[in-house]
């Protein structure tokens, strides 16, 4: 059966929707529950509305869109359908009730085993699939057809359903295994949205049945769409009011979407401020309880609920207002929020998947550690109060989520999935050397583990214990494990014992324990710490036990894996004096590439300079410690009692940048070894003599006591500490 071509008018535009026979170009099938212009409206068909408008350039790939329709329209019927300037042919399978009465996803993969022999006419070259359901049905139905699936999101989509009784009776464990494993079996490579974690929680999950290539795709934001806005303009044509301060939230009515928090928190905030205005964009089956709960809280005329409305509107709405908020309890990468950062306003949000990618706490918005109406009122008044600075600051986290640059990342898995070798094993996100203990059964190697950690913590010989760790600790540790461990009295701590680090934190207690040491006697109540190369916040978390809930830490990580588990452990603590913050520190401030380790087993080693041949460079933001305090805290900085740096032969440069801090003389602990410090162009012995010119003396940290410092460290490096040459040497 041959597909007829057919010339259409639409919006003024003539386009041939199928000029496919005989064109030369492979012929992509990108297969939706969705009708592709915001129905049914939710974060994924966003998404996919985001990718489909970069793929206009594509000379070599010819994409057939194919989804959902309201009632009133015809399926099987071709139509066109404009994707940001691109406008695509179209196929509605079948027809949707509008609000959704039943599973949308389930209906559409029936649909799609049922209009098989109409799918197979279009004679594709792959599958671009966006849901397990339609990757699962698509196997059964076109078998000889290649698929990509693309995950949005990690979990088991039935363990989340609005339909509770879904939730039981053993049905997520039959999805697992009669939709989500055939799935990826079938699949020729799998692109997943999502955090860092989550996505190394996919692997760990589904590795062993994987034969595909799998990597993950970060959100993305069309910025020709969401940007930012004349505000006064936006309030005009949506007819608000100029001189209200307008909070929105944007997605669907739903109970995972956290509405309910939403409304009591801004209840609380109205009671102090009645000018505030809250506008609910989106639409759901809550609704109707939404709107009673709000007028139960608080006056009719303070919260507007919009409905659906197109895209266009929602950065409308998002341009007339003045900070987002969202209540979300489980999801990938929020879409919304991407969307209002990338209109330029803060964000205040609870913490699900991938909001400690976007969101730095006091510097463009917050991310909750808890769901008290209480904090996240609070936070929404504190984040209302910043000027026109934090915008800047959003635009440039969206800026990184550019459709334009991962849409063309995401083509090139296309054609490669096209190709003869496109069924590669997956690519892990952290690779894992092999070792011989490794595939050895669970049991043996949760014994060593456990073996391993009492000698490690309780044996009185300490000689040998490093090298037994170094030796040992990959074999027990097996693939990727995540664990939750006590930590520094009644703190936790998660941790991935694969990583040098981290594995020292969980068999020994403590990564350091002199550095730990010196911590302890050298913050007080009330100060403020600074920790640059935080790490997972080993330290981190000591500081802010030390300086109290008034005191402050101030963290600077540049590697998104080690940023993104350093805010996580923050929030597992319920630690509020802590601002994570995801940039490196130097003697300037702007872009820079940082060079991220190229180690599996040790993620500390990455730099402002290569540390080696296989170092991996990515973008980052560098601040001078002055430019910091002066732009976001300048009220601290005489607060500051400790600075302490390990980023591997930086630290000079970063105390350069921090000459109004040194001239305060608060407490350092540094990493020196001339190994690294080379690679910036000085040494030990000149960055000392610089040290003791500011004013300070200095102190090599050992296990036992301190020792006074020499003119070198040389090329196995030191703890060093220093102190103001005029204070007492403090006891450590």
């Amino acid at each position: 059966m041959t597909t007829p071509t057919l010339t259409m008018s639409r919006q003024g535009t003539e386009v041939s929707l199928l000029d496919q026979q005989g064109s030369g170009r492979a012929h992509v099938l990108c297969i939706s529950a969705s009708n592709y212009e915001g129905f049914p409206f939710g974060g994924t068909e966003a998404l996919v509305g985001d990718l489909l408008s970069t793929f206009g350039s594509a000379a070599d790939l010819r994409f057939t869109l194919v989804g959902v329709e309201e009632p009133a329209s015809e399926v099987l019927r071709l139509s066109a359908k404009r994707v940001g300037a691109v406008q695509y042919p179209f196929y509605p399978l079948c027809t949707i009730s509008n609000p959704p009465r039943g599973s949308v996803r389930l209906s559409f993969a029936r649909s799609i085993l049922t209009r098989r022999r109409f799918l197979r006419s279009l004679q594709a070259n792959l599958i671009y699939a966006h849901s397990w359901e339609i990757a699962r049905a698509c196997a059964l139905a076109m078998p000889d057809v290649p698929i990509v699936l693309h995950c949005h999101g990690v979990d088991n989509p039935i363990r989340r359903s609005r339909f509770g009784l879904a939730r039981f009776l053993g049905v997520p464990f039959a999805y697992e295994h009669l939709v989500q494993r055939p799935a990826i079996r079938a699949s020729r490579a799998i692109l997943v949205n999502g955090d860092a974690d989550q996505f190394e929680s996919f692997l760990s999950k589904h590795r062993k049945g994987m034969t595909s290539q799998c990597v993950r795709i970060p959100a993305v934001v069309d910025r020709s769409v969401f940007h930012r806005r004349d505000q006064q303009e936006c309030r005009r044509a949506l007819g608000i009011d100029g001189g209200r301060t307008v909070l929105v939230f944007a997605g669907r009515l739903e109970a995972p979407k956290g509405v309910d928090l939403v409304l009591r928190a801004f209840a609380q905030l109205h009671a102090k401020d009645p000018n505030v205005l809250l506008i609910v964009v989106g639409d759901g089956g809550q609704r109707p309880r939404l709107e009673r709960l709000a007028a139960g809280l608080t006056s009719t005329e303070a919260v507007s609920f919009v409905g659906h409305v197109p895209r266009d509107a929602v950065a409308s709405y998002f341009g007339a207002a003045d900070a987002f908020v969202s209540g979300s309890e489980r999801e990938a990468i929020s879409m919304a929020l991407l969307e209002a950062l990338a209109s330029g306003l803060p964000a205040v949000v609870t913490d699900s998947g991938g909001a400690g990618e976007l969101i730095s706490n006091g510097w463009n918005g917050f991310v909750l550690p808890d769901r008290r109406p209480e904090l996240m009122a609070a936070r929404l008044s504190e984040a209302l109060a910043w000027g026109q600075q934090v915008r800047e600051r959003s635009l440039e986290v969206a800026a990184r989520y550019d459709a334009q640059t991962i849409g063309q990342s995401v083509l090139a898995k296309l054609r490669e999935s096209l190709g003869p070798s496109a069924g590669l094993r997956e690519v892990p996100h952290v690779p894992v050397q092999d070792h011989p203990l490794r595939s050895g059964p669970m049991g043996v190697r949760v014994a060593l583990r456990w073996a391993l950690r009492t000698y490690l913590r309780w044996a009185p010989l300490e000689y040998g214990k490093g090298r037994m760790l170094r030796v040992l600790g990959p074999a027990a540790a097996g693939t990727r494990v995540l664990v939750r461990s006590g930590y520094a009295g009644d703190m936790e701590i998660e941790l991935d014992i694969g990583e040098y680090i981290q594995s020292s934190i969980f068999y020994r207690g403590y990564y350091e324990p002199e550095v730990v040491r010196a911590i302890r006697s050298l913050l007080h109540k009330g100060q403020d710490a600074i920790d640059v190369g935080a790490n997972i916040g080993c330290f981190t978390l000591i500081m802010a036990d030390a300086v109290g809930p008034v005191g402050r830490v101030h963290a600077f990580e540049a590697d998104p894996r080690l940023v993104d588990r350093l805010s996580r452990n923050t929030r597992l603590n319920r630690l509020e004096n802590v601002v994570s913050n995801q940039m490196a520190v130097s003697n300037t401030s702007g872009l820079a590439q940082f060079y991220a380790s190229a180690e599996a087993d040790n993620w500390g080693l990455g730099s402002l300079q290569p540390l080696g041949a296989n170092a991996v460079g990515i973008s980052c933001r560098k601040i001078t410690l002055d430019e910091y305090f002066r732009s976001h805290h300048p009220a601290r900085l005489d607060r500051v009692g400790l600075i302490k740096m390990d980023i591997e032969g930086g630290e000079w440069p970063a105390l350069l940048g921090a000459s109004e801090l040194v001239a305060l003389r608060p407490a350092l602990i540094l990493e020196m070894c001339d190994l690294l410090t080379s690679r910036f162009g000085y040494s030990s012995k000149d960055f000392l003599g610089w040290l003791r010119s500011m004013g300070y003396e200095c102190y090599r940290l050992t296990r036992s006591k301190l020792r006074p410092m020499g003119r070198e460290v040389g090329r196995q490096g030191a703890e060093v500490v220093c102190f103001d040459a005029k204070a007492a040497i403090p006891c450590i």
